[in-house]
């Protein structure tokens, strides 16, 4: 590929002020509502280092790489030149060897004047299958020298497995590979809020008393919280169902269509079809929390085998549509226990209601979200959802259930040891028997709709308030 074909996804090569006409820039500056990510001021860009960057299509990576550019050519001074973006979706190399020309032929160009560091931004490398094999080309050839390479995908598999192919060849910094995620909670506050920013404690260990405290400070801002969380289980952590919902009071028709779209493609893109995926989802919307095996799918749809259902339901997964929680096999040990029922949580509100709307056949989704969370059940159900995608988010943890003789929503673990045990009851009256199974074990967690209370070693406490205190990956 010539360096000209490059220079169309390169413009501040020519001009440096075009970096301020990006697309993605402007539509940041104009915006109402702001996020930086917080990696950002954590990257080590002097450093030889192949960063990877996992998250949903639309969920701003690329508005992240402009980001970071923009910074590069306008507080530290770097020449145009030294930075190169390339959105594989746009230019489409057909092959590993391909990229490793391609990007052979830049470091070429640029290392002919200047030998200063170059920073490569690969943006939907797992459109191009294969990709970190023109990455390890380069680097065998040493040409990764004096070079901050960063890569994004919206589809984890993709990613993990090009990321399992470079050992070695990374760099040493430790936290290489980055998930970038719908907002959770206690950002979707911040942004809205920004003065609750510094006022708000965080959950630094799973101690009762220390939570109860935490939790009882949270709730002085009560008046602002509990509206927050309302509207979070309508908008999710979606930057543009977000902005709709602060400027419109609804989110448009076009913005639902945009992420389902984008969440389709993905799986198509790995082969997957999307009638079956459809019928799944329908599938999945009808079981709700209750446990079920692969054989249950594929006996009660018209997918097929239970591989494909597990296929399938897997790569919903590695698409950030949602996640799958497995029973552990003993409350003690972190293991899963073989060939159990599974759960399936959705990953962000907004995508529930996208997916909800989609499958089922609703031409007014915005409408659909608010009828369906007319309904207590319903929004008992989508908050356990909320709580589950925060819960698997959690740093250096593993997230289980627990089902024998009684249920717990979730167990979890830390370092291989079982730190804290988690019930969701939103409901309006608590009772004895919700702590019934939770004192049998220890104690542990209630989160409920507005009951706060520590009772020896259980815990109720808000849900909104307890999510407020998570800081996520």
């Amino acid at each position: 590929m010539k360096i000209e074909v490059l220079g169309r996804q390169n413009p501040w090569w020519t001009n440096l002020s075009n970096i301020e006409r990006d697309p993605f820039i402007e539509e940041y500056n104009a915006s109402p509502i702001k996020w930086r990510p917080s990696f950002l001021d954590s990257l080590k860009l002097e450093k030889d280092v192949v960063y990877i960057i996992y998250g949903p299509r639309q969920i701003g990576k690329t508005t992240s790489f402009k980001l970071i550019i923009k910074d590069l050519l306008s507080k530290k001074n770097i020449k145009p030149k030294q930075v190169l973006y390339l959105n594989c979706e746009e230019v489409a190399p057909p092959s590993p060897q391909n990229l490793a020309q391609l990007l052979d032929d830049y470091i070429s160009w640029v290392r002919i004047d200047s030998s200063e560091r170059l920073f490569i931004f690969i943006d939907e490398a797992t459109y191009l299958k294969d990709w970190e094999r023109g990455i390890k080309i380069l680097s065998d050839r040493g040409r990764l020298k004096k070079i901050t390479l960063l890569a994004t995908g919206s589809h984890v598999m993709g990613l993990r497995r090009g990321a399992e192919r470079l050992p070695g060849r990374r760099g040493r910094e430790v936290e290489l590979d980055i998930f970038l995620l719908p907002l959770n909670f206690r950002e979707y506050i911040a942004i809205n809020k920004p003065e609750l920013r510094v006022n708000l404690p965080v959950l630094l260990n799973w101690d009762l008393n220390s939570i109860f405290k935490s939790i009882q400070e949270i709730s002085l801002f009560a008046e602002f919280i509990n509206p927050l969380f309302e509207s979070f289980l309508r908008t999710g952590g979606f930057l543009r169902s977000i902005r709709d919902w602060v400027s419109l009071g609804q989110i448009k028709a076009d913005v639902y269509r945009l992420y389902k779209d984008a969440f389709i493609a993905d799986l198509i893109r790995v082969g997957r079809r999307e009638t079956i995926f459809k019928e799944l989802a329908q599938w999945i919307l009808w079981k709700r929390q209750n446990p079920f095996e692969w054989t249950d799918a594929a006996r009660e749809t018209y997918v097929g085998t239970y591989p494909t259902v597990r296929e399938y339901i897997e790569d919903g997964e590695a698409a950030f549509v949602w996640d799958i929680f497995y029973k552990v096999k003993e409350i003690g040990k972190p293991f899963r226990a073989p060939r159990s029922p599974k759960k399936v949580n959705f990953k962000d509100p907004f995508i529930f209601h996208s997916i909800r709307a989609w499958a089922l056949g609703y031409q007014n989704p915005n409408q659909a979200a608010e009828d369906f969370l007319k309904e207590p059940s319903n929004i008992g159900y989508i908050v356990e959802n909320v709580v589950a995608s925060h819960l698997k988010r959690l740093k250096s943890s593993e997230i289980f259930y627990w089902r024998n003789g009684g249920e717990i929503d979730f167990v979890i673990y830390k370092n291989g040891k079982k730190i804290s045990l988690i019930e969701v009851k939103y409901q309006a009256k608590i009772n004895p028997e919700n702590a019934k199974i939770l004192k049998k074990w220890g104690g542990g967690i209630i989160l409920t709709r507005n009951f706060l209370h520590l009772e020896k070693n259980i815990l109720f406490a808000p849900v909104q308030y307890f999510l407020a205190l998570l800081q996520t990956i």
